[in-house]
């Protein structure tokens, strides 16, 4: 009587990957509105109603980015380290240029973006860099102090400490009169 209870693996896993899905897509909807209001803070643009089809196709290229990164990277990366990062350097800072121009709906002027993107970029390069060296080992070293879980938690040793440095890099690099982002006074689009 009590097998009838549980639901069969496979109806389990479809749920269990139906449901990742879309906690995916909720999250990177909410990525996207938060770096969007970033964006609009550092730019001092008026606020701008959320956009959920400019978010969504915003994370499809995301998604589309990752996927090409990841099947042409392995082997690049590998084979050939030095061009891997002469490659990915101004790739990177393009992405986000692209994504500061697509989330701000074209309110800001390309060039402008600029001196923002290469900081952006950057800062997300350095980043690769310090999990490149680091990364690694905390993962293997609390799989072998903690077990399994400590491989799941070790990702969230650099989560608050990340997110903290980025906000007091972006509010260092805001609106401020020379600032690397943002401008002394908001301007129309012009390209």
């Amino acid at each position: 009587m009590s097998h009838h209870l549980l639901a069969p693996s496979s109806t389990t896993s479809a749920t269990i990957t139906g449901l990742s899905w879309v906690f995916f897509i909720m999250g990177g909807l909410a990525t996207a509105g938060s770096i969007q209001q970033l964006y609009q803070r550092v730019f001092q643009l008026p606020k701008h109603a959320w956009d959920r089809l400019r978010a969504l196709v915003w994370l499809a290229l995301l998604v589309g980015w990752i996927a090409l990164g990841t099947a042409a990277g392995r082997g690049f990366h590998a084979s050939l380290t030095v061009l891997w990062w002469i490659v990915n350097v101004p790739a990177i800072m393009a992405f986000w240029w692209f994504t500061m121009w697509f989330l701000l709906a074209r309110r800001v002027a390309w060039r402008r973006l600029v001196p923002c993107a290469v900081a952006t970029g950057a800062f997300w390069m350095g980043m690769l860099l310090v999990f490149h060296f680091t990364f690694s080992g905390i993962v293997v070293g609390d799989d072998q102090k903690y077990g399994p879980i400590g491989v799941v938690f070790a990702p969230h040793r650099f989560g608050p400490r990340a997110v903290r440095t980025r906000a007091r890099t972006f509010s260092a690099l805001g609106p401020q009169r020379g600032s690397v982002c943002g401008s002394r006074s908001p301007r129309s689009r012009t390209g």
